[in-house]
């Protein structure tokens, strides 16, 4: 049986496979790349809530990938700033590579320490901005590792243009 350690580590591998498959060559992606991704991957994205469908009972939803009858959905919380968006959008990516057995996979406040969401957030994180180029970067600027503040990251994040989310 595999560790989540392995599975993370799998996860990452992948995510820098993907930046290869979709000629992904800097940290700044945006919207523009991920309809052009899901537009090949027959992905159709919605912005939740929807007109017309209530939205309380899935209002702490950020994203969610469902597998209709053979049509393939991500939706994405609109009220979300760009980069958590683009994030939310990456981490939808992963449950459509990896996930597909699940079918619809709700992305919320309440299942996100699930190994498997957890994995999405990793997947994510590094399709967006590859750990190698984020350590590059913070050693191009003197930041020893584990002495990383809130106010470099800021600082980094806005020198290299990243659309990795704070959070991410």
């Amino acid at each position: 049986m595999q560790s989540n350690a392995e599975y993370y580590k799998g996860l990452k591998k992948l995510a820098r496979e993907q930046r290869v498959t979709y000629g992904l060559q800097t940290s700044r992606i945006g919207r523009r790349e991920f309809r052009a991704i899901f537009k090949q991957l027959g992905i159709k994205i919605h912005l939740w809530p929807m007109v017309g469908l209530p939205g309380e009972p899935l209002k702490h939803l950020r994203g969610a990938y469902l597998d209709v009858e053979g049509e393939l959905h991500v939706m994405v919380d609109q009220s979300l700033p760009n980069d958590p968006y683009i994030f939310t959008l990456a981490h939808e990516l992963k449950h459509h590579l990896c996930d597909t057995e699940l079918a619809k996979a709700f992305c919320h406040d309440d299942n996100q320490t699930e190994v498997v969401e957890i994995g999405a957030e990793v997947f994510a994180a590094e399709l967006l901005y590859p750990e190698a180029e984020f350590s590059r970067d913070l050693d191009e600027r003197g930041i020893q590792k584990g002495k990383c503040s809130q106010s470099d990251l800021v600082m980094l994040k806005h020198d290299v243009g990243t659309s990795l989310s704070y959070m991410g």
